[in-house]
């Protein structure tokens, strides 16, 4: 009885990928066509895809702290005690007439 190793598990899944892309391959290979079309098809759904359901967001806490957390019920309280008081300054020059 042989003994089982990582060896014969690595030659299994590469024997598996192997078959895979060589399918993969043949499919190419005598279907050019059928492959490009394909190909375009599934690029223009992305495409579409892209441009109807996307929403940019540039709020760090909804981008990297996951929802309903007890980080974000924190945050509320804390900005409820300690509002920000960022304010925007704009300076306008004019020069001098005359000089």
């Amino acid at each position: 009885r042989e003994k089982f190793s990582l060896e014969s598990v690595a030659n299994a899944v590469d024997g598996v990928m192997n078959k895979s892309f060589e399918r993969i391959g043949v499919e190419v290979a005598t279907n050019p066509w059928r492959t490009i079309f394909a190909t375009l098809f599934f690029f223009v759904l992305t495409i579409l895809g892209a441009v109807f359901s996307f929403e940019t967001e540039s709020r760090g806490e909804k981008l990297w702290i996951p929802q309903d957390t007890q980080a974000l019920d924190d945050q509320e309280v804390y900005e409820s005690y300690f509002p920000s008081e960022s304010r925007r300054n704009v300076v306008i020059m004019e020069e001098r007439s005359g000089e």
